[in-house]
């Protein structure tokens, strides 16, 4: 699962601008509850905002 935080764009600190993980869910409603399950963003330190990517696999 790749992750990582976005780079600044400005003087803010990196987790103002927020990070990216990307992981495999067989829906939407899996990767929400995967997201919102994390124990950062439970205790409110972090938010998500979960997104579906098509990526093509052969």
């Amino acid at each position: 699962m790749p992750a990582g935080p976005l780079p600044a764009t400005s003087s803010r600190v990196v987790l103002d601008d927020g990070g990216m993980t990307i992981f495999k869910a067989k829906d939407l409603a899996e990767a929400t509850r995967i997201a919102t399950d994390d124990p950062t963003v439970k205790s409110g330190f972090l938010n998500v905002e979960v997104k579906m990517m098509w990526v093509p696999f052969h």
